[in-house]
């Protein structure tokens, strides 16, 4: 019979970074227990336990696949989010990983790591950009930052950029209605800067929008503009919702794609 207690992790507060061994070991143990149930999914990727939400950060680097998501290792419901980590060979083959970002109490992201994604970027290092949650609000929601962690021994560890929020406020004089989930991509020629990011927004009683920050070292952002602006009037055909969550770019057969 499994005791409820082997799969606990330490009490809330017990956040500090680097992951202490207490943590790892009772959570590798609680993983390993559920992990043996019969109705698991085997093919589908799932947490190990606890809450999954949005993929974040799908890097291929040096051979492997690496995978990250939006956790909470705590309980099955959304709260408390971490980037759960898997790596695979081939897609299909997962293996679980320890949880790459996790919150830091007192800071910029003590409230959660929400989503975003990964880049490999000029000296070859992988950077991880998430949106930081902060206590308190801006408006209507909460204090949302766009932050970086970065791996230099081959993702075993991840370190937060001293910098963060490298992205600290909307920009100015902007009302929105929510700002995250930052997705960031290598500029082509002729565009505006050598790096891009995308974040997901929306302007009150207009519709959703992802706004569009340029950068040339991926430290220093400048604010360029929407990208896209939805349509929340009556009469439009489609009605494109108060935000736009998770926008992600890329290029088809030369033309651009924006996902939503």
């Amino acid at each position: 019979m499994v005791n409820p207690a082997d799969l606990l992790p330490p009490a809330p507060g017990d956040r500090d970074w680097p992951l202490t061994g207490d943590y790892v070991d009772r959570g590798l143990h609680g993983r390993r227990i559920l992990s043996a149930d019969p109705h698991r999914p085997r093919y589908h990727v799932t947490a190990p336990a606890g809450w999954l939400n949005d993929p974040n950060g799908i890097l291929h680097h040096e051979g492997k696949w690496h995978l990250f998501y939006q956790h909470n290792p705590r309980a099955g419901f959304h709260a408390d989010m971490h980037w759960g980590y898997l790596v695979s060979d081939d897609l299909v083959h997962w293996t679980d990983r320890p949880c790459a970002i996790i919150p830091t109490d007192g800071t910029y992201d003590s409230s959660g790591i929400w989503s975003g994604n990964a880049v490999i970027d000029d000296a070859g290092v992988p950077t991880l950009f998430y949106t930081g949650v902060a206590p308190g609000t801006d408006g209507p929601y909460q204090h949302q930052l766009v932050c970086i962690a970065r791996t230099y021994d081959g993702f075993r560890t991840f370190v937060k950029d001293p910098a963060n929020p490298v992205i600290p406020t909307t920009p100015p004089g902007m009302d929105l209605v929510q700002y995250r989930d930052p997705f960031v991509w290598r500029g082509r020629a002729g565009s505006p800067a050598k790096w891009l990011l995308a974040i997901g927004a929306g302007f009150p009683g207009i519709g959703g929008t992802a706004l569009v920050y340029g950068s040339d070292d991926l430290r220093h952002w400048e604010y360029l503009h929407p990208m896209l602006v939805g349509d929340l009037s009556a009469t439009s055909p489609v009605n494109t919702g108060t935000m736009w969550e998770c926008p992600d770019f890329f290029e088809m057969d030369g033309r651009g794609v924006l996902l939503l």
